[in-house]
């Protein structure tokens, strides 16, 4: 067994007011893909149908901005 150490970065330093940012993304995602609790007979096939949804909801409009969640994302 190996150990590989990572680091994480999840919010810029003093920036205690993007918590409920990123608390609120893990809800939004936890009720859109986890809610039922999934069933399926394959990760891997599991895996793809969610990068799927995933893609799918990239393109959505963000609700404030007047941009997509991909744009967003990559620009």
């Amino acid at each position: 067994m190996s150990i590989t150490a990572l680091k994480l970065f999840f919010c810029n330093v003093e920036a205690g007011h993007e918590k409920g940012n990123v608390e609120s993304k893990v809800g939004y995602h936890r009720r859109n893909w986890l809610v039922p609790v999934p069933c399926f007979e394959s990760l891997n096939e599991y895996n793809q149908e969610l990068l799927k949804s995933c893609d799918l909801d990239a393109n959505r409009e963000h609700y404030r901005k007047n941009a997509t969640i991909a744009e967003l994302y990559c620009g």
